[in-house]
């Protein structure tokens, strides 16, 4: 026997909806705004990328810095800071500082600063530990107004050109740390300062980006602040 149609579980079809494909002004949009969010998105990779690179150079040469400073007061002696800017060689950084040693003589040599230039000119200095590499596209400034340590140190006695293992050549201008902890340099703090930033970044404004830092070395106790924007 039949069932009642009113126990029939079965709906009726409802009717398909056409579909609509995107029109040719919503694709354009929709690829504008793609665009525009990925352009953001590169910018703000490389402005991260920049900030962690500005960093950890700095750091690296504040160890150096804080390294010559212990050699020099713990050792009653006189240590050197040298800073490094390729010459030759492959490296798109030429001309920018790219490196940090420590230099101290080779046998306790408890002279004046004049005995310490003799022997550093006798090649009587070595270095203290490991040259500090500064890696990727962060550089030291080598430029007159952002970093002018660098045009007083070019004045100093001690500065000169090394060959390294792989055949590069390298300027390098440096500075003392005194067994009470000072430096060698000029009283006026404002000079003894140097900026780090990335050097593509740079170059692409011809000023300071918007990331950098600047590392001020104070001359009476040899101690270094850093100043982020």
């Amino acid at each position: 026997m039949n069932a009642p149609a009113f126990f029939s579980c079965a709906r009726p079809a409802l009717p398909r909806r056409p579909t609509r494909a995107m029109s040719l002004v919503e694709l354009l949009t929709v690829m504008a705004i793609m665009g525009i969010v990925m352009a953001l998105a590169t910018a703000s990779y490389r402005s991260l990328s920049d900030s962690v690179e500005i960093t950890n150079g700095t750091q690296q040469v504040v160890d150096s810095l804080a390294l010559a400073r212990q050699i020099a007061t713990s050792k009653n002696e006189y240590a050197q800071v040298r800073f490094y800017a390729p010459k030759t060689g492959s490296d798109i950084r030429k001309g920018q500082f790219t490196a940090v040693g420590v230099f101290r003589a080779d046998a306790p040599l408890y002279g004046t600063e004049s005995d310490y230039q003799t022997w550093e000119t006798q090649g009587r200095f070595r270095k203290a530990a490991p040259m500090a590499r500064i890696a990727g596209n962060c550089v030291v400034l080598n430029h007159a107004t952002y970093s002018p340590l660098f045009p007083i140190l070019s004045g100093l006695q001690h500065s000169g050109t090394e060959t390294f293992p792989d055949g590069t050549i390298y300027d390098w201008a440096g500075f003392y740390f005194k067994p009470d902890g000072s430096i060698d340099l000029t009283a006026d703090a404002a000079s003894n300062s140097l900026s780090v930033c990335s050097l593509k970044s740079f170059l692409a404004q011809n000023k300071l980006p918007p990331s950098y830092a600047t590392l001020v070395i104070d001359p009476v106790i040899g101690r270094s602040q850093v100043i982020r924007p």
